[in-house]
């Protein structure tokens, strides 16, 4: 008889300024695996100057996944827009060139904390949504189990059905 394996418990915390060397570097590296044909110093100028605009936007939220008992402890992250930042300006107007749509910038999750339910928990008020918008595609890895010689490349996570593909709205300053 085995034993039962215990799950450490998770906490969600707003981010903070002390938080976003790491977010800046796991995202950089993430957004390379994820769109790999891209490098060298324009990627990176580009990248960083994306990133730490959206970062220092009034509309932007780093919301932190760590263990209950280590605040200090980054399991992942998101970077969004919530819905709570749409602001409506008169019948069918909206500030922003997007609308009321909740924006998911970016979410990074630790190998070891996936597939514990941490990335549902960090967007619950923005994953059964479908009006929302997502700028960064999942990283693909070779799979396989999904082809001859490991020629199949998947989706490390898999976008809730209704999320639009919309990569420009990262350049956009949006209230």
């Amino acid at each position: 008889m085995s034993a039962a394996v215990s799950l450490p418990s998770f906490a969600i915390r707003a981010g903070t300024p002390e938080d976003r060397a790491y977010v800046l570097t796991r995202w950089r590296a993430s957004e390379k695996a994820s769109i790999a044909h891209v490098e060298g110093a324009r990627f990176h100028l580009l990248q960083d100057a994306t990133m730490a605009s959206i970062l220092a936007r009034e509309s932007t939220d780093v919301r932190i996944a760590h263990p209950t008992a280590d605040a200090e402890t980054i399991a992942g992250w998101a970077c969004l827009r919530p819905p709570a930042h749409a602001i409506h300006r008169g019948p069918g107007r909206y500030a922003g060139p997007f609308g009321p749509a909740p924006i998911v910038y970016f979410v990074y999750m630790r190998p070891e904390a996936r597939r514990l339910g941490l990335a549902h928990r960090l967007l619950e008020d923005v994953i059964a949504r479908s009006d929302t918008l997502y700028t960064s595609r999942p990283a693909r890895i070779r799979d396989p189990r999904l082809g001859r010689e490991g020629e199949i490349w998947r989706m490390t996570c898999t976008i809730p059905r209704g999320w639009t593909y919309c990569p420009r709205v990262a350049f956009h300053e949006v209230p």
